[in-house]
């Protein structure tokens, strides 16, 4: 990983910066029966221009779906690399800072971090303390390694609710770009018809047509192309479900 961030800023590692900032999660504490969301943020950042980010995770109880950098809350910054490894229990961002000099304040959830049960229990959520001898968490416009504190959340997964309804929950992330996940509940055996309309009703994609589903708790990705494989443009849209005789919908943002 040093390597990367190496080639990416061209500069070398040297002596360790007097500054310190930190790193928190937010919630601390949820409970959840199925997915939840965790904000990152950074506070007493100083001529920061690379951000290492590692996260562990209890793989054995939740699994990261999506990791959402919001842009607008680090100025400048683009994110360099992404690397998710459920497997491991783990995942790891690089954001680098595209103009020169560094970036120096504070950035309120700029990473919106999704996860999903896989079985009921507790789960630490924990950012990897920075080593200065392997991968920096953060690196100034020098190339110097900058001391940062970090943080660890909970989440406690509880068992599954019955399934009595058919219904549509909130597809996540949202806004979203490049791809979503529709979650929907099956109550009984039925045909399921799951599509997307913008806001002038016109169908955009026929995500699910008519395939038969048993009770249970079902997902459908979205990568926001319509049905000729062009990407949707910026936006809102409506994504309409049918099964066991009830049609429900709910609102997707795709933020481009």
């Amino acid at each position: 990983m040093l390597k990367k961030l190496t080639i990416a800023i061209a500069v070398t590692l040297s002596s360790t910066s007097a500054f310190s900032a930190s790193f928190t999660l937010s919630p601390h504490s949820q409970e959840t029966h199925r997915t939840c969301t965790i904000d990152v943020s950074a506070q007493n950042l100083v001529d920061v221009r690379g951000i290492d980010l590692e996260i562990t995770f209890d793989k054995s109880v939740v699994s990261c779906s999506s990791v959402q950098f919001v842009k607008n809350t680090l100025p400048g910054f683009a994110e360099f690399y992404r690397k998710i490894d459920n497997k491991a229990g783990s995942f790891e961002v690089v954001l680098l800072k595209q103009a020169s000099g560094g970036y120096s304040g504070h950035a309120k959830s700029f990473l919106v971090l999704t996860f999903e049960e896989v079985s009921s229990g507790a789960a630490h959520i924990r950012i990897k303390e920075s080593h200065r001898s392997s991968s920096p968490l953060l690196i100034d416009h020098a190339g110097s390694s900058i001391e940062a504190t970090v943080d660890t959340a909970l989440v406690n997964a509880g068992p599954m609710p019955a399934l009595t309804v058919a219904r549509l929950h909130q597809n996540y992330p949202n806004p979203f770009n490049p791809l979503t996940t529709i979650v929907f509940d099956v109550s009984s055996r039925s045909p399921v018809h799951l599509k997307i309309f913008d806001v002038n009703g016109r169908l955009v994609r026929v995500l699910i047509d008519g395939t038969e589903y048993g009770i249970g708790r079902w997902e459908q990705k979205w990568d926001g192309k319509n049905d000729e494989g062009a990407l949707a443009q910026s936006g809102v849209y409506l994504c309409v479900y049918e099964a066991c005789g009830r049609r429900t919908s709910t609102k997707l943002v795709i933020l481009r």
